[in-house]
């Protein structure tokens, strides 16, 4: 692996100590950030930065880089590997920032000068196991698809790495992802007006009401979807 010869790392210790990533502008940390976690061999370089004295202060002041920001890291390339996603590295940037409060963490994220939609996508999936929460019961099918529906992969990749192995949140997005996503009903709006149904908000409501007896196993068939 790539290696600094120690005059080179004691160099890069001094620039660093000496607090080399104020000067540098936002754009520019994220786009060598964006280099790095997009790389399979993202961990080995933020060891580096780590040794060298880095830590995450290039991201926040107090921002540590440790086994539990490692782990995190680890966690997602393995759930990566079946459940990928377009743009990789902003999972491992919304693990990177997670443990931060929330003012700092937007704060963060407005200095890396992201897109709206890639900011979008790091604060939804870090909000989202506050959302799913502890239910008493397990929660309806239909009700799992309308938490998860809309939502990025990416979002859904951040979640599911912030929760413990085996948790009611990985088992939730598990079973979203893996059948509940693609789930569709055969009526359409237009099949309801030719049916007598009246051009309206009634029409969205139906629809929406046929989708959810589907995906709870109500109906199963175009006839189910008739007569329910």
């Amino acid at each position: 692996g790539f290696q600094l010869e120690p005059k080179s790392k004691e160099q890069a210790r001094r620039a660093i100590a000496m607090g080399i990533f104020d000067d540098l502008g936002g754009a520019r940390i994220r786009t060598e950030l964006k280099l790095i976690l997009a790389s399979p061999h993202r961990v080995s370089a933020l060891d580096l930065l780590g040794d060298l004295g880095g830590r995450l202060r290039y991201l926040d002041a107090e921002l540590e880089y440790g086994l539990p920001v490692r782990s995190l890291l680890r966690r997602a390339e393995r759930l990566l590997e079946h459940y990928p996603v377009e743009e990789t590295w902003l999972v491992h940037l919304g693990l990177l920032i997670a443990g931060l409060p929330r003012q700092r963490l937007e704060a963060c994220l407005e200095r890396l000068q992201l897109q709206v939609d890639h900011k979008q996508k790091i604060l939804s999936g870090l909000r989202l196991p506050d959302q799913i929460g502890q239910p008493d019961a397990e929660p309806k099918r239909s009700q799992i698809y309308r938490l998860f529906h809309g939502q990025s992969r990416e979002s859904l990749a951040i979640a599911a790495c912030m929760a413990r192995p085996g948790s009611l949140t990985r088992r939730l997005i598990k079973l979203y992802l893996e059948q509940l996503g693609g789930t569709t009903i055969e009526l359409t709006g237009a099949d309801l007006l030719k049916l007598g149904l009246a051009q309206g908000p009634a029409v969205g409501r139906v629809l929406e009401a046929l989708l959810d007896a589907r995906l709870d196993g109500k109906i199963k068939t175009r006839e189910d979807e008739l007569a329910y």
